[in-house]
C-alpha cells in the first residue's frame, strides 16, 4: 500500500505530457561541437524522456549527410549548418527549421587560425596560401569568403582545402595547410598546442539573432506530427534552461560526448543556444550566400521557420 500510494506521488510530482507524441521514437543526426549540447544534453538529462520522445542521438560529420537522412527518413530530426540547409532548399528540398540550435553573437571561439611559421597578418597575407575549412561552402567557409571580399580579395586567389577538423592540428603541424577555420573545442586545442594564432574572430560577423545550426526536419514530418515537434521543442527548451542555470554540467555533458581531455574540456565555453527562431533569422545567410553566387534564386528563408 505504501508503494503504491508513493508511485502515485510520484507521477503526480511528474511534468504532463501536453499531448501524446505521434512519432516517440526518433533519430536525431547532428555533429559532435558544442552547438549542440542542448539534444545531447537532454539525452542524457531526461528532458527528452520527459516529454515522452525516446531520442537517439547519431553524431555525424557532414550536413550533406543530415540532409540525406531526412529525405530517406533514417533521421527525423537532423543538425544542418544554416548555409547547409539554405542549400538544400535551394535545390528544391522542402526542409523546415524545427527549432534553433545556437544563435550570433556568440562566446564559442570561431575562425580563422593562422600557423605561427606563416606570418599572416591580414587577409592580404593569405593571397596564395592554403586554407582548411571543415566545409567547402559551410558556415565558416563562407564567413571566411566574406572577410576577404571585404578586403579586396578574390577568395579564388586562396587555396581551399577540405579538411576534417580532426586533422587539422597534424595538418598544421606537417606545414599541408597555412591557415584553418576552427570552432570549439578544436579551436582552443590549436591555441593550446601553439599550432595556430587567432586570425579572425567570426563570432560577431553575423547580424545579431541569426541562426548558425538548427535542428531541421521536412516540412511533411513537422506537418504530420504536431505534437512530436512540440515535444522536441520543449525538451530543447528545458535543456537550454537548464545548461544556463548551471553551465558547468553543460561543459561536463559536451565533454563526456567528445571525450575531451580534462585541460581541453576546462577551456569548452558555452554557445548562445536558443530555441526561438525570429523570422529574419536566416535572412543574413541568403544576402551572403546571394552575393557569393552560392544560391541560384531568391528563398525565402522566413517560410522555412516552422511556426
Amino acid at each position: 500500500m505504501i508503494r503504491a500510494l508513493a508511485l502515485l506521488a510520484m507521477l503526480a510530482a511528474a511534468p504532463a505530457i501536453a499531448q501524446t507524441p505521434e512519432r516517440p521514437y526518433i533519430t536525431i543526426a547532428i555533429a559532435g561541437a558544442s552547438n549542440f549540447a542542448a539534444a545531447y544534453f537532454a539525452a542524457e538529462h531526461g528532458q527528452f524522456a520527459a516529454h515522452g520522445l525516446h531520442a537517439r542521438i547519431v553524431m555525424i560529420n557532414e550536413g550533406s549527410t543530415a540532409i540525406a537522412g531526412l529525405m530517406s527518413d533514417s533521421f527525423q530530426i537532423a543538425g544542418p549548418t544554416s548555409t547547409v540547409f539554405l542549400q538544400a532548399i535551394d535545390s528544391g528540398l522542402d526542409l523546415v527549421v524545427a527549432a534553433p540550435a545556437y544563435a550570433f553573437p556568440t562566446p564559442s571561439q570561431v575562425g580563422i587560425l593562422a600557423a605561427p611559421a606563416a606570418h599572416i597578418a591580414g587577409p592580404a597575407d593569405m593571397v596564395g596560401r592554403r586554407i582548411g575549412t571543415p566545409g567547402v561552402g559551410g558556415i565558416l567557409d563562407i564567413l571566411a569568403r566574406a572577410w576577404l571580399i571585404d578586403a579586396g580579395i578574390d577568395p579564388a586567389r586562396v587555396i581551399t582545402i577540405e579538411l576534417a577538423f580532426p586533422l587539422m592540428a597534424d595538418a598544421l603541424r606537417a606545414g599541408q595547410v597555412d591557415a584553418v577555420i576552427a570552432n570549439e573545442p578544436i579551436y582552443p586545442r590549436l591555441i593550446e598546442q601553439h599550432l595556430g594564432v587567432p586570425l579572425l574572430d567570426m563570432r560577431v560577423m553575423p547580424t545579431a539573432g541569426t541562426i548558425g545550426g538548427m535542428y531541421a526536419t521536412t516540412r511533411d514530418f513537422a506537418t504530420r506530427n504536431p505534437a512530436t515537434l512540440a515535444a522536441l521543442r520543449a525538451a530543447l527548451a528545458d535543456a537550454v534552461a537548464a545548461i544556463a542555470a548551471d553551465p558547468a554540467a553543460g561543459k561536463a555533458t559536451m565533454a563526456r560526448v567528445l571525450k575531451l581531455p580534462p585541460d581541453i574540456a576546462g577551456l569548452l565555453t558555452m554557445p548562445n543556444l536558443t530555441t526561438r527562431a525570429a523570422p529574419d533569422s536566416l535572412d543574413y545567410w541568403v544576402g551572403l550566400m546571394r552575393a557569393q553566387h552560392l544560391l541560384s534564386r531568391q528563398i525565402d528563408a522566413r517560410a522555412t521557420i516552422y511556426p
